[in-house]
């Protein structure tokens, strides 16, 4: 048995070193043919040639333009501004609707008038750097237009022609009247507009926002100068129109008129300074303007009258209505004054004085009041 397991041995030992003899005296496998690794070619693959910035990453040009939102036929200036190129070097053209305007080394300014309402103006800057590479900037100008006008909610009489003022504690009303037209030419209507309210370019967003143009706004008891503005942009559109408008509270007015007996109140002819009274007697009326009311005998205001320096009480229901009369028949004059305060708006005060002069007249009787 012995003799047996010693035979097994040496059979196995002799396979062994038999296979390992034929396993190295066989030719080694041919490995497979490679490209020689090129630094040159991963460069390539990486870098844009048009711009020699890594692919994917966008040449750094800041375009300003000034202003943002131009107006139709409004001067529009652009700048071109690079942080990584050096654009002082670089051929710069620039092109409008498709027309070279010019073209020229360094030439990071450019100057053209904005369209009409409704047409489109589109840029583009071409910009071909020193040591190879073009970079190109498109910006599109569709201006459009909008008028902004107040009205102030405070009180004129009837038939007045100029403009109600602002004043301190009143409210003002702003209105934005927009001038979109689409392409073809046709007006859009106002009420399809979105429209940003701004006060010192701070955005009121609860006023703000899809066919919102007016705009409510009151008064504060110290005014500061504030700029009202309003954006106006249409909806799936490039069409954008901006307009700014400031302010100023101005003081109340009291105009004291006649109230003739033939004529009414005489409107065309305010009295100021001295009224002779050649005639027994004068119906005074003194008229608010620019007031936080709408009725002259509002109880929102109050009148005072006073006859040389002494407060006295018109006997007429209508408080800024006043009648005097020459009961003594005699000449003298007399100094007439009449203020007017808002109950609430404690700055909205004024007061107004005149010279009365009065000569003697015939048939005096059933005075009110006694100079």
């Amino acid at each position: 048995m012995k003799n047996c397991f010693k035979f097994v041995g040496l059979f196995v030992i002799l396979f062994v070193t038999i296979y390992a003899q034929n396993a190295f005296s066989q030719t080694p496998a041919t490995p497979p043919t490679e490209n020689p690794f090129n630094p040159q070619n991963v460069i390539d693959n990486l870098i844009n040639p048009n711009t020699g910035l890594p692919n994917g990453v966008e040449e750094q040009i800041t375009i300003t333009q000034i202003p943002k939102i131009p107006q139709p036929g409004e001067q529009v200036s652009v700048r071109i501004t690079g942080y990584t190129t050096d654009l002082n070097k670089a051929l710069i053209s620039w092109s409008i609707n498709g027309r070279l305007v010019t073209s020229s080394t360094g030439a990071t300014t450019f100057a053209f008038t904005a369209p009409a309402s409704g047409e489109r103006s589109t840029l583009v800057i071409t910009i071909k750097k020193e040591g190879g590479g073009t970079i190109s900037k498109t910006l599109v100008i569709n201006p459009a237009d909008v008028d902004l006008i107040y009205e102030a909610q405070t009180y004129a009489p009837p038939f007045y022609k100029g403009k109600r003022e602002f004043t301190s504690e009143s409210v003002i009303k702003y209105i934005a009247i927009p001038n979109f037209r689409s392409s073809n030419g046709v007006k859009i209507a106002d009420s399809s507009l979105v429209y940003t309210w701004k006060i010192n370019n701070t955005v009121q967003q609860g006023v703000s926002g899809y066919g919102r143009n007016t705009f409510l706004v009151k008064g504060s008891l110290i005014e500061r100068p504030s700029t009202v503005t309003v954006e106006v942009s249409a909806i799936n559109s490039t069409l954008k129109a901006s307009q700014s408008i400031s302010v100023r509270s101005t003081s109340p007015e009291i105009v004291i008129y006649e109230n003739n007996p033939l004529l009414g109140i005489v409107y065309e002819k305010a009295i100021r300074g001295t009224f002779i009274l050649d005639r027994p007697q004068v119906d005074f009326e003194a008229v608010p303007y620019f007031f936080s009311t709408d009725n002259i005998n509002s109880s929102d205001i109050a009148y005072d009258w006073s006859i040389n320096g002494l407060k006295i009480t018109s006997k007429s229901p209508k408080e800024n209505y006043l009648v005097l009369r020459n009961e003594k028949n005699e000449e003298g004059r007399a100094n007439i004054a009449v203020s007017i305060d808002h109950v609430s708006n404690i700055l909205q005060t004024t007061r107004s004085t005149l010279q009365l002069d009065f000569n003697k007249v015939d048939n005096i009787s059933n005075e009110e009041f006694i100079f």
